[in-house]
């Protein structure tokens, strides 16, 4: 009679987790993925890879070809090639999936050798449906760490925290296959998330909130980000056409939150600016400025505890990011209005 040993059997009950990448001209950092996936110490029999390249222009498909011929013996690898946006790449991800849960990872990251038999242990033995570990640029300008530093010190501390689904990144991140059945797939509409599909990720996790989803975040383990933050990728994310048409889709389902961040950054520079026109002494209006302010601070304060003079500085970045965004938006509704005010009047 064979003898079962008690490991055999927990390792045969595992569920399979699927490992899904979207990937596009990563040829010079993929060799640190690969190595990050073969050192897992979770059962390969029950991991399966899936790549989606995004038409690569570097050869990173290649790469992959060549490296699936040597994985296969060891694991389920999928790689295919996608000329969809993000979101569309995300969703083919999970059409080729066969895991109950879906592992999504950036394809720029690295990460210690026991992050999948953590992911387990919490999620699938705690019935979680969204899993998180917080990933940490591994190189930081002043501007990316004032970003960030909250999730710095949250993983100097270590420990699990259960957030709001929407605080959640998906750098790597588990999902439950259920939690795209009751919530749907990624949106690909153009219009809805932006023309490559970078807004896709939020609005899901908007979504999420709704259906009362939370999710868990180890700050136990940190994943390491290959990218360094860039001036010109923050001013362009301020005044995007993508963010302002999402900002927007938003406000018209109904989210009040957003619709009140609008209306407080819009105003935030007439407030600030309107008195000295009127010539209105400063210690009539002075207060009503500082009040006003201290919302924003108050707020910073409330969504990530932190030292005081680091959430003065944040909510000062909030506040120049939150200005430009509402402008822009307001920009890109007045355009809009008078392209079409055009059209009707071309169409008569």
């Amino acid at each position: 009679m064979q003898i079962i040993k008690n490991s055999d059997y927990i390792q045969e009950s595992r569920p399979l987790i699927s490992i899904a990448i979207p990937i596009k001209n990563r040829a010079w950092c993929l060799s640190y993925l690969i190595k990050s996936i073969e050192s897992q110490d979770f059962p390969k029999n029950k991991l399966e890879i899936i790549f989606v390249d995004n038409m690569s222009t570097d050869g990173t498909y290649d790469l992959l070809k060549k490296w699936q011929k040597k994985a296969k013996n060891y694991w389920r690898v999928v790689i295919t090639r996608s000329t969809g946006n993000l979101a569309t790449v995300r969703n083919l991800c999970i059409k080729l999936a066969r895991g109950d849960y879906i592992l999504f990872m950036d394809s720029d990251i690295i990460f210690p050798k026991d992050a999948i038999s953590r992911i387990y242990k919490h999620t699938v033995r705690e019935d979680i449906d969204i899993f998180h570990f917080p990933c940490i640029p591994e190189s930081m300008n002043i501007t990316f760490k004032l970003l960030t530093i909250h999730e710095i010190r949250n993983i100097e501390k270590g420990g699990i925290k259960e957030v709001m689904a929407s605080r959640v990144e998906f750098g790597f991140t588990l999902f439950r296959r259920r939690f795209f059945e009751k919530i749907g797939f990624f949106k690909e509409d153009s219009n809805l998330v932006g023309k490559r599909g970078n807004w896709a990720d939020m609005l899901i996790m908007y979504e999420a909130d709704k259906h009362g989803f939370k999710a868990l975040v180890d700050y136990n383990i940190k994943v390491t980000h290959f990218k360094d933050f860039n001036p010109r990728i923050f001013f362009n994310y301020c005044l995007s056409k993508g963010h302002s048409r999402f900002l927007i889709n938003l406000i018209r389902e109904g989210d009040l939150f957003h619709f009140y961040r609008l209306l407080y950054y819009i105003m935030l520079p007439i407030i600030l600016i309107t008195p000295i026109f009127l010539r209105i002494p400063y210690m009539i209006y002075l207060p009503s400025v500082i009040f006003y302010l201290l919302i924003s601070l108050i707020w910073n304060i409330n969504s990530r505890p932190d030292k005081f003079t680091i959430c003065i500085a944040r909510a000062f970045m909030n506040i120049c990011c939150g200005v430009l965004l509402s402008y822009s938006t307001i920009l890109y509704i007045c355009l809009n209005a008078i392209q079409h005010f055009y059209s009707l009047l071309k169409s008569k």
